[in-house]
């Protein structure tokens, strides 16, 4: 079962993320592609933080301060490089 999920989760981010910068596909199917995906990592991020504060451990915050900080920089560069 975690084979299945790992294989179905890359092929989501994977066709996600490349369906973004692709030219050749519709500016409306890049967005949507755009607004899933980021979706998808805030919704693990803020699993992340509602796990943190609910066990009050720090190094889970940490993790996922790290995660959106990450998320946050990855999006800016990303909007940058396709203006």
């Amino acid at each position: 079962m975690e084979l299945i999920m790992e294989i179905l989760l890359e092929i989501f981010v994977g066709g996600a993320s490349e369906a973004v910068s692709e030219k050749s596909l519709p500016l409306p199917v890049r967005i949507l592609a755009a607004v899933l995906l980021l979706a998808f990592c805030a919704g693990v991020v803020g699993l992340l933080a509602l796990l943190a504060v609910k066990s009050k451990n720090w190094v889970v915050t940490g993790i996922a301060v790290f995660m959106l900080v990450c998320l946050v920089v990855g999006a800016v560069k990303k909007y940058k490089e396709l203006r």
